[in-house]
């Protein structure tokens, strides 16, 4: 193991002979980064499959040191405003964003950024002191861990909290844990996506006093999105850049004094002054009507305006004769070895899955309810009555194998959110995480699998292939849950969407219908028919069931009710099917949806709606 510590921001800048007389110079030597955005046009999708919005028009900006605030009343626009500073929306139309010398997209810059984008990171059932030894093991190997956390806790007021459980925390206080789990790389710039949704009135002192500790005497640059500027954040701001809603039009980025100045000499009525929430007040009265476009227009011609070019000119001229600082950080990201990084991935994973007692029950219950049916279908006389019951015996467990996965849901979508945070704060590679998340699925149905097999060989003729196919069915249905989860990661929608596509596959699996009753394309649709069709096949082909001669047909009298297992195969269209072809479709079909997996964990990015 390599000896690292977390070494003073201060310690590990160093100039390249910069221009001591220049004020620039001087504060871009002292801070570290400095952030330069410049003409920055973004168009973007609110929503996915919607049509593309611009979002930013003409944004400039230079950030350096200090606590700073992206404000806007849509919480859309200051996010991707956010996104664009730490590199991670690369989509921009125009313009650049330099942090130094360095584009901010490269990964010599992204490993000094600690990018806060949901407390999902913290994992509910462990204590403070293990999440941070997660986040710290997963991205350095040092033996100096028990020093590195108590430094980061003391930063995020959480020395107290470092052996209580998550669950038992609150808001303000998990948002402080997910905020030191970033700190123990010490990161030069820190960016907080709308902290202040997890805060209540009481935790707004506390928050201020930690965003004061977090910019190490404005070494450090912190900068958050936010929709409101209670009095105690504003107080402790360095500068600000508010947003309109409406195309993200810039309506001021500078220091906070100048701030008030420009809205009080330029744009307010004589002797009115705003300050704090009176600013957001003013965002919205804009709005409503109709300004925005004059107070962007009366920012772009004010002296501020003027200064801020003069800034970002004279920031181009320090690229181009290369004046800034070396950011060296000897704290890089550097795990002991892939196997150990995967091992800690898993075991998080799992225990995510596992501290939820949902997960749990179902599995459960879906063991139970295998169990009590194959032993009914091992009772069933062998006549068309015991054929009827068995293939509802089968429909049923392959649908609750189904029906397990949207109990999920909840979970997949918290998951969804912490692995975008993780991804972007470089915990791990997509691929790395796409095996884990593989294996995470993968796990507990192969589990049941083989004790559902092992339990009821001796009394079902089709244990194996039935329990194989539930598996696999079930391992299916839960990838495409997942691939869902990355396009449209709403809970509430998801859940009823996968309610009603389980329906589908219900209706149109060949139980209730025979599946030539409707176009092959219907059925083709559903995963429970490729479960069913192949599992009742192997119980039913071959088999020689007995008359009941006392039921009469209602097509011809006196024509008994009585098939062989062959012919009503036949008849409900299962004729073709056996559970080998089942089983080959169904992993034909889980590999094409871990491919659209693996593309969604590439372009996946959290969207709050």
């Amino acid at each position: 193991m390599s000896d690292v510590g977390v070494p003073s921001s201060r310690e590990s800048l160093q100039s390249r002979s910069p221009d001591a007389d220049s004020p620039v110079a001087a504060s871009f030597v002292e801070e570290g980064f400095t952030l330069a955005c410049e003409g920055i046009c973004l168009e973007s999708r609110r929503l996915r499959l919607r049509r593309k919005d611009a979002v930013l028009s003409n944004f400039n900006a230079v950030i350096s040191g200090g606590v700073h605030a992206i404000v806007s009343t849509d919480t859309f626009v200051s996010r991707k405003a956010l996104e664009v500073i730490a590199g991670i929306e690369k989509g921009t139309s125009s313009g650049t964003v330099m942090a130094n010398a360095i584009p901010v997209a490269s990964s010599a810059f992204r490993q000094h950024v600690g990018f806060i984008s949901s407390t999902d990171v913290c994992l509910l059932d462990a204590t403070g002191r293990s999440n941070l030894l997660f986040s710290l093991r997963m991205r350095l190997d040092t033996v100096h861990e028990e020093r590195i956390i108590k430094e980061a806790a003391d930063v995020c007021g959480l020395a107290e909290q470092l052996d209580a459980r998550v669950e038992d925390m609150s808001g303000a206080e998990r948002l402080r844990l997910a905020v030191a789990m970033e700190l123990v790389l010490d990161p030069h710039v820190v960016l907080l996506e709308s902290p202040l949704r997890y805060l209540c009135v009481s935790d707004h002192y506390e928050f201020a006093a930690m965003l004061r500790r977090l910019s190490k005497n404005s070494v450090r640059t912190v900068i958050l999105s936010c929709d409101s500027l209670p009095w105690p954040i504003y107080d402790v701001l360095d500068g600000i850049v508010l947003l309109a809603p409406l195309h993200g039009k810039l309506l001021y980025s500078g220091p906070k004094g100048e701030c008030e100045r420009f809205l009080a000499n330029e744009v307010l009525p004589e002797g009115v002054e705003a300050r704090g929430d009176a600013i957001v007040d003013l965002l919205l009265q804009w709005d409503d009507d109709g300004e925005i476009g004059h107070v962007a227009n009366t920012f772009h011609h004010s002296e501020t305006a003027a200064r801020l070019s003069e800034s970002l000119k004279r920031h181009k001229e320090f690229v181009v004769s290369n004046r800034f600082p070396v950011i060296r950080k000897d704290v890089a990201p550097c795990p002991p070895t892939a196997l150990a990084q995967n091992i800690q991935l898993f075991g998080y994973s799992m225990r995510r899955a596992l501290m939820r007692h949902d997960f749990i029950f179902s599995w459960v219950g879906l063991f139970a309810t295998f169990f009590l049916l194959a032993a009914l279908s091992a009772n069933q006389q062998h006549d068309q009555n015991g054929m009827q019951n068995k293939r509802g015996i089968i429909f049923s467990l392959l649908s609750c194998a189904v029906h397990v996965n949207i109990m999920f849901v909840d979970s997949e979508v918290s998951e969804y959110h912490s692995f975008v945070h993780m991804r972007n704060n470089r915990y791990f590679g997509v691929p790395q995480y796409f095996i884990v998340t593989m294996i995470r699925l993968l796990f507990p149905r192969l589990l049941f699998s083989v004790i559902g097999v092992a339990f009821t060989a001796y009394i079902f003729s089709s244990a194996v292939p039935l329990a194989s196919l539930m598996g696999l069915t079930s391992f299916a249905h839960a990838l495409l849950v997942l691939l869902m989860t990355f396009w449209w990661p709403v809970a509430n929608d998801l859940t009823l969407a996968n309610l009603v596509y389980y329906a589908y596959c219900v209706m149109f699996c060949g139980f209730l219908m025979s599946v030539k009753s409707f176009p092959q394309l219907f059925s083709h649709l559903s995963l429970l028919r490729y479960g069913y069709g192949g599992a009742i096949a192997f119980e039913l082909q071959g088999n020689q069931y007995s008359c009941d001669a006392t039921v009469i047909s209602n097509i011809t009298l006196n024509a008994s009710y009585c098939y062989t297992g062959n012919q009503y195969l036949a008849l409900e269209g299962f004729d073709s099917d056996s559970w080998g072809q089942s089983a080959v479709t169904l992993v034909v079909l889980s590999l094409v949806l871990l491919l659209l997996l693996l593309v969604s964990m590439k372009v996946a990015w959290a969207t709050h709606v």
